[in-house]
């Protein structure tokens, strides 16, 4: 996998140490800003902690590196017909129009369990139906006389398997919670989330004294098990990009100048907004971050939105790549967004293992495209 930006060329080790200590930083900002909410329970997120999308890119810059952090040479054809990078453009672009109709439901109502999804939104003809539209932890909040502001939609969840949802673990469901997916005749499928897990590693270490403590080094990620599979002849699931990515995205999904990959970002009142990805990190367990920007193409930018904002953590953020969603990351920060890297990588499929259910990762096929 290709490292995010530690740009070190002639000699400036300052500024390639500096960018160690922010991503130390950022760390420390997500590990307290999960122990906070961990310890006050609150139900807002107006106090998070973790710094914006656009506070993180303009720390560590914009990267244009291989994984030895030396400058990578540009592949002439990158940008051209048969590159998977040129695919997941012409993915959100081709399907974009104006007027720019962002919402996904013409009719919603949590009371009644009915969804009516909306013919006029630019993304209706991409099949949304792994993300949830509720879950009763969230409308339980809803309910409550202090709090008509928290809709059902927050907290998310979107399936990442016929039996397993992601979303953030500072922000994450309760167990038990029912989770309702909507299919595209607008049929109503509901499941309970009966277990879940955050993505860490967990190290066993003996100190001096022989007392056994347990180290983690977590990330922002949480993998729900659901009761049983969802029908996926009427649900579907989201795809993954695959552990060599690398190889069709010879600069990863990192923006080269003007010229960056659009994604499909949602937010908690279910908009199909658009926003460009600015960088890919690695990290911990090989997961990382991913930070987005506000987009450059004039056409995208009419479909940004008001950006992320409080209470849209946990919902995802996709690639559309030959009309199938391939999912990056579930928001923890605002601006334009930013949050854990998720493809096929060990460390998720051991929480799926873990949890049961019999499922892994599937990885989207990108094997009828170039390889650099």
């Amino acid at each position: 996998m290709k490292s995010l930006t530690l740009r070190v060329s002639g000699g400036s080790v300052c500024r390639a140490a500096r960018n160690l200590v922010v991503l130390a930083i950022l760390a420390l900002f997500a590990c307290f800003a999960r122990t906070v909410h961990a310890v006050t329970n609150r139900v807002d997120e107006s106090s998070r902690l973790i710094p914006t999308a656009a506070e993180i890119a303009q720390l560590l810059g914009t990267p244009d590196h291989n994984a030895a952090g030396s400058p990578s040479p540009r592949p002439t054809d990158e940008f051209g017909t048969g590159s998977a990078r040129s695919a997941a453009v012409a993915g959100i672009d081709t399907n974009l129009a104006l007027p720019a109709v962002t919402a996904i439901y013409s009719v919603t109502n949590h009371y009644t369990a009915q969804y009516v999804r909306n013919p006029a939104c630019w993304a209706a003809g991409l099949d949304l139906t792994c993300v949830a539209v509720f879950n009763s932890d969230a409308f339980a909040t809803h309910t409550n006389p202090c709090c008509p502001y928290f809709i059902p939609t927050r907290k998310a969840g979107t399936l990442i398997s016929p039996r397993h949802i992601v979303f953030t673990d500072h922000y994450a469901i309760a167990n038990g919670a029912t989770i309702r997916f909507v299919a595209k005749d607008n049929t109503v499928i509901s499941r309970v989330l009966v277990d879940s897990m955050d993505v860490s590693n967990r190290l066993t270490v003996v100190d001096v004294l022989g007392r056994t403590n347990i180290i983690s080094r977590g990330t922002d990620l949480r993998i729900g098990l659901l009761d049983s599979d969802v029908p996926t002849n009427q649900v579907a699931f989201a795809r993954v990009l695959p552990s060599n990515y690398t190889n069709y995205f010879p600069h990863s999904l990192n923006a080269i100048g003007s010229n960056a990959i659009p994604a499909l970002c949602l937010d908690q009142e279910e908009h199909a907004e658009v926003a460009d990805i600015q960088a890919v990190s690695t990290g911990p367990m090989d997961i990382g971050t991913i930070v987005f920007r506000h987009p450059t193409n004039p056409m995208e930018q009419q479909f940004y939105g008001n950006g992320r904002v409080s209470g849209d953590s946990g919902q995802p953020a996709f690639l559309v790549i030959n009309g199938q969603l391939v999912i990056v990351t579930v928001w923890t920060s605002g601006g334009p967004g930013a949050g854990n890297f998720i493809h096929d990588c060990d460390a998720i499929n051991s929480v799926l293992s873990q949890l049961g259910g019999g499922y892994r990762l599937t990885p989207i096929d990108l094997g009828g495209f170039k390889t650099y």
